[in-house]
């Protein structure tokens, strides 16, 4: 038995630099993008991949903000602690989606295909605990970029080793 590892390259995922839609860029074929003229050292972006055109059937890809650092004058892979890294996004199922009530609080957990997921991911764990997992949203509390409330949320299970960026040391 051979372990084979697929990486899913998101292909036409939009990146956004908040306050500066001139850097803008959106992902190639393998997946790449690259950000020009870019204020050092600090800035903002928004990795949309709601926009990327080969999800898996069923699935949409989420999107997340993040801090980049740059160096004037150099061109450079992002990275954290000095140590460059890959951006991943987990896709969403679909059908996981709950719906995000206007006018009361709405708890959202795991769907079936995520507990599926989390089963695999923790093959020992109670899956009892994962369906008591829930985030409440308040009505209209979770936005995006243009301040418009969102229409549905999900929880996504994802392996440690496929998380949008490192986590601090």
């Amino acid at each position: 038995v051979q372990d084979v590892v697929v990486l899913l390259v998101l292909v036409g995922a939009t990146i956004r630099v908040d306050g500066l839609p001139a850097a803008n860029a959106v992902t190639d074929s393998q997946g790449y993008f690259i950000l020009e003229d870019v204020p050092a050292p600090v800035f903002f972006v928004h990795i949309d991949g709601s926009t990327a055109t080969n999800a898996p059937p069923g699935t949409i890809y989420s999107s997340v903000g993040k801090a980049f650092h740059s160096i004037p004058g150099t061109s450079a892979q992002v990275f954290m602690d000095g140590v460059p890294f890959n951006i991943y996004l987990p896709p969403m199922a679909m059908a996981d989606m709950t719906a995000l009530s206007p006018n009361v609080d709405t708890p959202v957990g795991f769907g079936a295909l995520g507990l599926a997921e989390l089963g695999e991911l923790f093959p020992g764990a109670s899956a009892e605990l994962w369906e008591r997992t829930a985030v409440i949203f308040p009505p209209n509390s979770a936005v995006n970029e243009q301040g418009a409330p969102a229409t549905s949320g999900v929880i996504v299970p994802v392996s440690s080793e496929r998380l949008p960026a490192p986590l601090p040391p």
